[in-house]
C-alpha cells in the first residue's frame, strides 16, 4: 500500500484499491483489508474473473495557501485542505486509461484515522491547466479554474479513505487538474509523496469469455520497503513495473515467496505492496515458504484475505477466458499434506474431473524438476504433478528458484515427451538471483535475470515472453491445448 515515482515520472502505486498500469491502477491492498477484494475463486469450485478496478494515481499534488501566497509545498508529505485559512488542493491525474469508465471516484487517504460511513463535503472544480509545476505552483500563481465549484460529497470507505464521486466533474482531455476546497474546518490527506497518494478509479469490465487472456507470472519477489535497490537484490519496482505498464493484464499470477524475508504484514505493507500490491485485484496469490516463516502464513493470509483460502489449505481453482482453468496449489508439504490421497490431492482430482475447460494451468511455488544451484527434483509435489498429468494438464509455473528456467514437455519422470507438461520456473521477481547447476536432461532455457514472464491464453493455444526488467524479450514460443 505504498506510492513510487516510476523513472519516467508517472506514478505508480497501490493504494487501497488501486493498482497500476503505467500510471493506471487497479484495487490493492490496505490496512485493514476490505472485506471485498474482487471475485472470489472459491476452493472447491472455480469461477471466473470478472471486473477489475483501474485507476490513475495523482503525476502532481499540491497545496495551495492563501495565507502564504509566495509559498510552494513541492515535495511534501500532506495536503492541507482548510477553510480558515484557506488552502485548497491541487490534484493532477492522467486519466486516459479510464476515461471509458462510468464512473470515476477520487479516494483521499486522511492522516488522522475518520470514522467509517462518515461523511466529508468538498467544493471541487476542474481545471484544464495540466503545466503547472509542483515546484513553483502556489495560490498567488495558480491555475485558472474552468467553471465553478460545485460540492461534492465524500465518504469514509471501510478502509479508511474518502472516496468522492467525481464522475460530473472532469472535463475532457487526458490528463486534468481537480481543485478541492473545505466547506468548514481542516483535514489533512496524504500527497503522492507517501504510500497512499491520491487516485481516481474506475471499474472495467474484462468478460470471462473473452477470445485471450493476458497473464502475467512471477515469484520470490519483494524486499522489506527499507532494504535499497542493489544491483543483484531488491528488484521488485523495476519487475512490477513491466506488468504496471501493460494495460493489458487480465490476471496476475504470484508464485510464492511474496514478502521476505519473513512474509509479515508489516512488511507486506511496505514492500509488496507498493509493487505487485498495485495488481492486488488481479492477483492469484500462491503461498511460498518464506510466507510460512510468519507462523501458519498468517502476515500473508491478512493481506490477501479471502484471495489467500488458507482456511482451506491453501489451494482453489479458477477459470480464465473461454477455455483455460488454473489450478494453485499449496507445495508447503511440510505445512500441508501433498501425499497421495491428502486433502491436497483428492480436492485436485475432483477439481479437475469437474472442469469442462480443455487447457490447464497449475500454480504453485516449488518446482519439481529445477537445474538451480539451490534446488533439484521435489519429490514431495509429485503427487499433485501427478493428478496434473493424469489429467493432460499444459502447464506448470513455479518459483522458489531465483532464475528463470524453461523446460521441454515432459514425462513426471523427467522425460522429454510431446505430450507431457511443460514446466516454467519464473523467479526473477526482485529479491535476488541464483545461478545454475548441472542442467537436467529436460532443460530447454535457463536465464539468471530478473524478469517476469508474460502469457497470452488464447482458445486452444498460448503464447510466452520472459520479459527482462528493462523490458527486452529473452524468451519466447507458443504452444497448443486440446
Amino acid at each position: 500500500m505504498s506510492a513510487h515515482v516510476g523513472r519516467g515520472g508517472r506514478r505508480l502505486i497501490a493504494v487501497v484499491g488501486l493498482v497500476v498500469f503505467g500510471g493506471c491502477v487497479t484495487l490493492a491492498a490496505a490496512a485493514p483489508l476490505p472485506s471485498a477484494l474482487g471475485p472470489v475463486v472459491g476452493p472447491a469450485v472455480a469461477s471466473t474473473v470478472a471486473d477489475r478496478f483501474l485507476g490513475v494515481v495523482a503525476e502532481a499534488d499540491a497545496t495551495l495557501d492563501t495565507a502564504l501566497p509566495l509559498a510552494t509545498t513541492g515535495g511534501a508529505t500532506t495536503l492541507v485542505l482548510s477553510a480558515a485559512p484557506q488552502r485548497d488542493v491541487l490534484v493532477r491525474v492522467d486519466l486516459s486509461a479510464v476515461r471509458a469508465s462510468s464512473s470515476l471516484v477520487l479516494r483521499l487517504h486522511p492522516t488522522v484515522a475518520m470514522a467509517a460511513a462518515s461523511a466529508l463535503d468538498l467544493d471541487l472544480a476542474w481545471l484544464s491547466d495540466t503545466g503547472w509545476s509542483e515546484q513553483s505552483v502556489r495560490s498567488g500563481s495558480s491555475p485558472v479554474v474552468d467553471g465553478t465549484f460545485r460540492r461534492v460529497h465524500g465518504v469514509v470507505a471501510a478502509d479508511g479513505w474518502v472516496d468522492v464521486d467525481v464522475t460530473g466533474v472532469v472535463g475532457g482531455g487526458a490528463v486534468a487538474t481537480l481543485q478541492l476546497r473545505s466547506t468548514g474546518g481542516s483535514v489533512q490527506f496524504d500527497s503522492r509523496e507517501t504510500p497512499w497518494p491520491p487516485t481516481v478509479r474506475g471499474r472495467v469490465g474484462v468478460p470471462s469469455t473473452s477470445t485471450t487472456v493476458r497473464m502475467w507470472a512471477v515469484g520470490d519477489l519483494a524486499c522489506p520497503g527499507e532494504e535499497a535497490v542493489e544491483d543483484d537484490a531488491c528488484h521488485q519496482w523495476a519487475v512490477s513495473n513491466l506488468i504496471a505498464a501493460d494495460p493489458e493484464v487480465d490476471v496476475f499470477a504470484a508464485l510464492g515467496d511474496l514478502q521476505y524475508p519473513n512474509g509479515t504484514y508489516a512488511d507486506f505493507l511496505t514492500g509488496y505492496a507498493p509493487s505487485y500490491g498495485r495488481f492486488l485485484d488481479l492477483t492469484l496469490p500462491a503461498v511460498g515458504n518464506h510466507e510460512y516463516n510468519t507462523a501458519g502464513a498468517v502476515g500473508y493470509g491478512r493481506y490477501f484475505g479471502d484471495r489467500a483460502h488458507l482456511s482451506t489449505g491453501g489451494w482453489y481453482s479458477v477459470d480464465l477466458g473461454a477455455t483455460w482453468h488454473v489450478v494453485v496449489l499449496n507445495s508447503n508439504c511440510d505445512e500441508v499434506d501433498c501425499r497421495t490421497g491428502s486433502a491436497q490431492e483428492r480436492w485436485l482430482r475432483a477439481d479437475l474431473a469437474a472442469s469442462t475447460r480443455p487447457c490447464t494451468i497449475g500454480v504453485w511455488h516449488h518446482p519439481m524438476f529445477s537445474s538451480g544451484e539451490r534446488y533439484s527434483v521435489d519429490t514431495d509435489i509429485r503427487p499433485l504433478w501427478k493428478a496434473l498429468a493424469d489429467d493432460g494438464a499444459e502447464l506448470v509455473l513455479n518459483g522458489h528458484e531465483h532464475a528463470f528456467e524453461r523446460f521441454h514437455r515432459q514425462t513426471i519422470d523427467g522425460v522429454v515427451d510431446p505430450t507431457g507438461m511443460r514446466e516454467m520456473i519464473v523467479g526473477g521477481g526482485g529479491r535476488s538471483l541464483y545461478g545454475f547447476s548441472t542442467p537436467l536432461a529436460s532443460s530447454s532455457v535457463r536465464l539468471s535475470t530478473f524478469g517476469a514472464l508474460r502469457l497470452d491464453l488464447a482458445a486452444s493455444g498460448y503464447t510466452w515472453a520472459l520479459v527482462g526488467e528493462t523490458g527486452a524479450v529473452l524468451d519466447s514460443g507458443s504452444g497448443t491445448c486440446a
